[in-house]
């Protein structure tokens, strides 16, 4: 019974018994991320495809055209309403495959 008792709490055999409670541990942890990765990846790939449905590239895409008053940058500043411009202003009309520079000749009364 002693010598039972000496070779449970042998510093060999605690040592070991430590040693299979941390790579137990190790396990979880890492089948844990490795579940955590997976589900944020889910989550990313779906704001992934939702900004991509906003995105105004997609709207090109769709065979939309984004029309544009130049102002220094690349895109220039969008025009959203024919009021923006008038007759002999200069727009850009971003379209899928590029640009076009056009001159305003008419807008609605």
């Amino acid at each position: 019974h002693r010598r039972h008792l000496l070779q449970r709490s042998s510093p060999l055999k605690l040592t070991d018994l430590a040693a299979q409670q941390v790579l137990r541990s190790r396990e979880r942890l890492e089948a844990g991320a490795l579940m955590a990765l997976e589900r944020s990846g889910g989550r990313l790939g779906g704001v992934v495809r939702a900004l991509h449905a906003v995105s105004p590239l997609a709207t090109l895409e769709r065979g939309y055209a984004i029309v544009a008053k130049p102002d220094g940058s690349r895109w220039g500043k969008p025009a959203v309403s024919v009021k923006e411009v008038q007759p002999g202003d200069e727009v850009v009309a971003h379209l899928k495959d590029g640009s076009l520079r056009a001159r305003v000749t008419e807008t609605p009364p």
